[in-house]
């Protein structure tokens, strides 16, 4: 094998040239008109294919005619080189032309291979036959439709030639309607100016009817206001004394039972007259809560006495049960849900004449909302008259009232429309259950804060109570016209302490108070000469008394009034009816009072009596100065009970002047009686009785 490869490239084994075809005439004639023939034919194929791509421009293999064009051309030309070498022996030339026809014929391959899809893709005879058939069978379809076209556009013309008759029918109708529409507007153009007159005429009688409507708003809220103010003042004796009286250590408990119960009844009177000052408030849906920390127990308690009042009064029973896991402190607004409680417990009395009105209240839940609280639930059921199913959505209406005509003429109809409005913005609704002849349940839930901080809002609390204060004598000027408001506020302070000056007037205030420069002002509003606001801007106005603290106590119930009274120049705003706490805690914040209470604690078993089972904190040593008789002591503490105020000082001087030892203990007795202190007195001498017993 390797010789034949060796042979094959040598040149040993070629043939010499001219001993081709063995030059046997025949054979190289027959050859010569081959290559001849095929050359020629080679040589015209290419300009047959210049022909076609002239002619037929858009076919889309142009390149692949050049390509084959070329390869034709380089075939014929080696043809011809093979006659050419017969007698001439180049065949470098030879190779080099036939090395060129193979690279083209290479690259005409390459080109027809990747060109074989496109060919492929191109329709059959029998494709395109068939797509020719359905293009005849479109024609002929559309031929068709071109005729229905034609019958439908007759038709159309036909339509359009009727509508066109109607149109013009109906465009005459028109015309005619136009003429009446003519005649119609020039009516109503006429009826237009007559309906102007009459609504100008309307216009007029409706300003004058609202300016008659304003008035007589202007002179119901004026009225509203003055009642109010009228009310408040007697309210303010008896709420101011029922606490003077509860803090008084000779009043029984069952007669504080009493009091707290007028007291409370007081506050409750208080709360209607505000209920009709809200009337504007509650019809413009502008109720606002204002929440603070309350006691719960003392709450539920005393809307407990009064309603167990008016149960009495009907011969029903009333019965009420607490949860035992009620909380101590609350945050809630006390008057309104103190309204909304009384109100339904009310309801429940008035409509029952037999049985029992019940009162629940028991914890369901934990609050979600942010502040630590609890969910409370209200029940008021009664074994009443009941409500009818069709009456039941209509008893929260404002004005309305429902059951028998006898028991309406007892109320307004505005109590469950305020109530209900109320329980709505603390975010619940009241819910009623009723059969009609067995009874009625109206129940509410709410979500109450739960507080820690209200024990510090009471000024009686853990057993003590306000005797006294830290420090030097505060003195306090009272400026009011009616003497039963500076009586109140008298005898509050007065006992434990505070020196105590009146003024009747504006005027009379601004001369004491630039006499004796008080610590505090508590002034009223509306009072005769000089009213609280000229007295604040004047004492505002003085160099020397503009930095005295003034609270402004009014029973007036305008916004506007306390607004103003503090724009004017006054430090804060207590309401009448006082309330002890609320004039404490000011006292307290603007004069930095440091409070002393009185502790109870437990006397020997040995001391008689129970008089010496109270004593002050602040104690005064019965061995530091001489102290008189029992009998003397027994006959002071007997006036100090009667408040006899004079006549002690005049048995005080007489006793001292028995015995010039007793004149500390007598100085001490005065100076209490020069100050109206009964208290301070008896707690001063029961301290050497108690001694005197041991």
């Amino acid at each position: 094998m390797l010789t034949i490869f060796q042979n094959l490239l040598s040149s040993r084994s070629f043939i010499p040239h001219g001993h081709c075809y063995l030059w046997k005439t025949q054979l190289v004639l027959l050859n010569v008109i081959s290559d001849s023939l095929i050359a020629l034919s080679y040589y015209s194929i290419p300009f047959l294919l210049v022909y076609i791509v002239r002619k037929r421009g858009d076919m889309p293999f142009n390149s692949i005619f050049f390509l084959f064009g070329g390869f034709i051309i380089a075939c014929g030309t080696g043809h011809l080189l093979d006659i050419w070498t017969l007698w001439y022996p180049t065949y470098w030339l030879s190779g080099c032309v036939k090395a060129f026809t193979a690279a083209i014929s290479v690259a005409t391959t390459v080109v027809l291979g990747l060109l074989i899809p496109q060919i492929l893709a191109i329709p059959s005879n029998a494709q395109l036959e068939e797509a020719n058939q359905k293009l005849e069978k479109e024609i002929i379809e559309r031929q068709q439709v071109q005729n229905q076209l034609q019958q439908l556009t007759l038709a159309l013309e036909e339509r359009v030639e009727q509508r066109t008759g109607e149109l013009t029918q109906t465009l005459q109708n028109l015309q005619q309607a136009q003429v009446e529409l003519l005649q119609s507007q020039t009516m109503l153009r006429q009826a237009n100016e007559e309906l102007e007159i009459r609504v100008e005429q309307r216009t007029a009688e409706l300003k004058e009817a609202k300016t008659i409507a304003d008035s007589a708003n202007t002179a119901k809220s004026e009225f509203l206001a003055n009642m109010s103010h009228e009310l408040r003042t007697p309210l303010n004796g008896i709420l101011g004394y029922a606490q003077i009286l509860l803090r008084d250590k000779q009043t029984t408990s069952k007669q504080k039972d009493g009091i707290s119960i007028i007291y409370e009844c007081g506050n409750h009177l208080l709360t209607l007259i505000n209920d009709i000052l809200d009337i504007s408030k509650i019809e413009a849906r502008k109720i606002e809560l204002q929440p603070k920390a309350l006691h719960f127990p003392s709450f539920l308690q005393g809307v407990v006495e009064i309603s167990r009042i008016r149960a009495e009064q009907k011969g029903i029973e009333f019965v009420h049960l607490f949860d035992p896991r009620l909380p101590e402190g609350i945050i809630a607004e006390d008057k309104r849900l103190r309204q909304v409680l009384i109100n339904l417990l009310g309801n429940a009395v008035k409509f029952t004449d037999r049985g029992a009105v019940t009162f629940k209240v028991k914890v369901i839940g934990h609050s979600t909302q942010q502040l630590p609280g609890i969910k409370i639930k209200f029940v008021i059921e009664d074994t009443g008259v009941g409500i009818r199913p069709e009456e039941i959505n209509k008893i929260f209406l404002p004005f309305e009232q429902v059951g028998e005509n006898n028991r309406k003429s007892e109320g307004t109809g505005l109590g469950l429309a305020i109530s209900n409005q109320i329980v709505n913005i603390m975010g619940s609704s009241i819910q009623v259950e009723s059969q009609l002849g067995i009874g009625s349940v109206f129940s509410f839930e709410v979500n109450l804060p739960l507080a820690t901080d209200w024990i510090q809002s009471l000024t009686i609390a853990d057993g003590k109570r306000i005797v006294d204060y830290v420090g030097e004598r505060k003195t306090i000027l009272i400026i009011d016209d009616k003497w039963e408001n500076r009586s109140v506020i008298l005898n509050l302070l007065e006992p434990i302490g505070f020196v105590i000056q009146q003024a009747e007037n504006g005027q009379q205030g601004l001369t004491l108070a630039a006499q004796i420069k008080p610590d505090l002002i508590i002034t009223d509003l509306c009072m005769p000469v000089m009213d609280g606001f000229e007295m604040l801007s004047n004492l505002r106005s003085a160099e020397e008394l503009k930095n005295i603290i003034v609270i402004v106590s009014s029973a007036s119930v305008y916004e506007m009034d306390r607004q103003r009274s503090l724009d004017t120049g006054g430090d804060d705003f207590l309401a009448k009816p006082v309330q002890i706490h609320e004039l404490f805690q000011m006292l307290e914040k603007y004069l930095n009072i440091i409070w002393e209470y009185e502790q109870i604690i437990v006397a020997h078993e040995d001391i008689a009596g129970n008089i010496c089972n109270t004593l002050p904190s602040k104690n005064i040593s019965s061995r530091e100065i001489a102290v008189p008789s029992k009998e003397d002591l027994a006959r002071l503490l007997d006036l100090a009970k009667q408040g006899r105020m004079k006549k002690i000082i005049e048995e005080a001087k007489q006793i001292e002047q028995l015995d010039n030892n007793f004149h500390l203990f007598i100085q001490e007795i005065i100076l209490f009686a020069k100050q109206f202190q009964a208290d301070k007195i008896e707690i001063f001498i029961n301290q050497y009785l108690c001694i005197s017993q041991i």
